[in-house]
C-alpha cells in the first residue's frame, strides 16, 4: 500500500515537474531550455562528484556493522551534515575556479546564469544525501509530501514570473535555487526534529564515513557521467538551441525514471530493515512491479509525445521526437540499474559496481565525444543509448544470479 501511496505521490511531482519544463519550453524556447540543461548538468556533476556519495555510505554501514536506524541517526548524523558542508563549500570553490581559469567549460552560457547555477551547487550536494536518509529512516512518504509542498511552491512562482509577467529567465533560475534552498532547509530541520542527533563531531564517524566511501563514490560519479556529461560535451560543442532539444527529449524520459526512484526508495529502506538476503522475495516483487509501470508508461509515451507538441506550441521541440523514442529503450537500463544499486552496495560488491558503472560512464564520455562533433544531438543520443543498454545486461545478468542463489538458498555474506 504504501508503494503505491509512493507512486501516487510521486505521479503528481512528475505532472508539476512536466509541466514546469513545457513552460519554460513554450516561452524560453529551445535556447532557454538549454541554458537550464548546461547549468542543471555542470552543477550535478560538480555537486554530485563532491558529496563523495556519503548518502550511499550510511546504507553500507547500517548493513555492515549491524547498526540499528536510531543509533545511525543519533551518532553519525551531525557529523554526516559537518562533512556535507565542507563538502560543498569545496566544491563551490572548484566550480569557481573552473569558471575563471577555463570558462569554455561552461560553454555559452550567460555570466548570470553560470553564477546562478554555482550558487545552486551545495544544494545538489545535499540531494546525494537527502532520499537516502529518508528511506533509511523509513520516512520515504514524509519525504514525498515535503516534495510535493516544495514543487507546488515551485510551479507557483514559475507561472506569476514566466506567464504572467513574462520575467526574464534569469529570474526563473533564481527562483529555483530559492525554492531548492527552502526545501533543503526543511529537510534536514525534520530529520533533526525526528531522530534528535547528537549536535557534536564524532571523528571516528568521520573517518567511518569517509573510508567506506571510496568505491562508492567511483560508482556515483559514473552514474553522473552516465546521465549529465553528454549534456556537458553538447554545450561545449553546439548551440544552446541543440542542448535544448535534446535535454527536452532527455528529461521526459527521466519522468518516467521516476517509477525506478521509487522503487529503489523502498528496496534501500527493506534492505536497512530485513537484510539483503531476506528481502530478496520483496525485492523482486519490488522490481516486477515497478518494470509493469515502466512498460506501460513508455508504450502510451512513444504514441502520445510527438502528438502534444503542436497544440502545446512546442513546434520548436519536434525535432526531440525521434530522440525521445530512441531513449524510451534506455530507460529500462536506467531504472533496471536504479533498482538493482541498493543490491550492490547491500551486498558490499562495490568493486564490481564501480568498476562497471566506471566503464559504462567512461564510455559514455568517449562516444559523446566522438559523436557528437560528427553527428549532433543524435550522437549524445546513441552514446546515452549504448552505455545504458551495456548497465542493462549487466543487471540483469545480476538478478538471475541471485535468484539462483536464493532457489539454491545460499546467503551472501558481507
Amino acid at each position: 500500500m504504501e508503494f503505491f501511496k509512493t507512486i501516487t505521490i510521486r505521479s503528481i511531482d512528475l505532472l508539476i515537474q512536466t509541466t514546469i519544463i513545457l513552460l519554460t519550453a513554450r516561452y524560453y524556447g529551445a535556447d532557454g531550455r538549454g541554458y537550464i540543461a548546461a547549468g542543471v548538468s555542470i552543477a550535478s556533476i560538480i555537486g554530485g562528484a563532491g558529496g563523495l556519495s556519503l548518502g550511499k555510505v550510511a546504507i553500507r554501514i547500517l548493513t555492515k556493522r549491524d547498526l540499528d536506524i536510531a543509533t545511525f541517526f543519533r551518532e553519525k548524523f551531525a557529523t554526516l551534515m559537518l562533512l556535507a558542508l565542507v563538502l560543498a563549500i569545496v566544491s563551490v570553490c572548484v566550480a569557481t575556479a573552473l569558471y575563471v581559469l577555463t570558462p569554455s567549460f561552461f560553454g555559452g552560457l550567460p555570466r548570470n546564469i553560470t553564477l546562478i547555477f554555482i550558487v545552486l551547487i551545495p544544494y545538489y550536494v545535499w540531494i546525494t544525501y537527502s532520499t537516502y536518509l529518508f528511506s533509511i529512516g523509513n520516512k520515504i512518504l514524509i519525504h514525498n509530501k515535503i516534495i510535493i509542498y516544495f514543487r507546488t511552491f515551485y510551479i507557483s512562482g514559475a507561472l506569476l514570473l514566466v506567464v504572467i509577467l513574462g520575467s526574464p529567465i534569469k529570474y526563473f533560475i533564481v527562483l529555483m535555487a530559492v525554492v531548492f534552498y527552502a526545501q533543503m532547509a526543511t529537510e534536514i530541520t525534520l530529520l533533526i526534529r525526528i531522530f534528535k542527533p547528537k549536535l557534536s563531531w564524532d571523528g571516528k564517524a568521520a573517518i567511518d564515513l569517509l573510508a567506506d566511501g571510496g568505491l562508492l563514490h567511483v560508482d556515483t560519479v559514473g552514474g553522473y557521467l552516465l546521465g549529465a556529461a553528454n549534456i556537458v560535451v553538447l554545450n561545449y560543442y553546439l548551440q544552446p538551441q541543440s542542448v535544448g532539444i535534446y535535454q527536452f527529449a532527455l528529461q521526459m524520459i527521466a519522468l518516467l525514471g521516476v517509477i525506478g526512484m521509487v522503487g529503489q526508495l523502498f528496496a534501500f529502506a527493506d534492505i536497512a530493515k530485513y537484510g539483503v538476503d531476506d528481502c530478496w522475495p520483496r525485492y523482486k516483487r519490488i522490481i516486477a512491479v515497478s518494470m509493469a509501470f515502466l512498460i506501460a508508461g513508455a508504450a502510451v509515451a512513444y504514441f502520445v509525445f510527438p502528438l502534444v507538441l503542436e497544440p502545446l506550441g512546442l513546434e520548436e521541440f519536434e525535432p526531440s521526437v525521434p530522440i525521445f523514442r530512441l531513449l524510451l529503450i534506455a530507460a529500462f537500463g536506467q531504472s533496471l540499474a536504479l533498482l538493482m544499486g541498493p543490491q550492490w552496495v547491500g551486498r558490499g560488491l562495490l568493486k564490481t559496481m564501480a568498476g562497471l558503472t566506471s566503464i559504462t560512464g567512461l564510455g559514455a564520455i568517449i562516444l559523446s565525444l566522438y559523436l557528437v562533433p560528427r553527428m549532433g544531438i543524435f550522437g549524445a543520443a546513441y552514446a546515452y543509448f549504448g552505455s545504458y543498454v551495456l548497465a542493462a545486461v549487466a543487471n540483469t545478468v545480476f538478478i538471475i544470479y541471485l535468484e539462483s542463489r536464493s532457489r539454491q538458498g545460499k546467503r551472501e555474506f558481507l
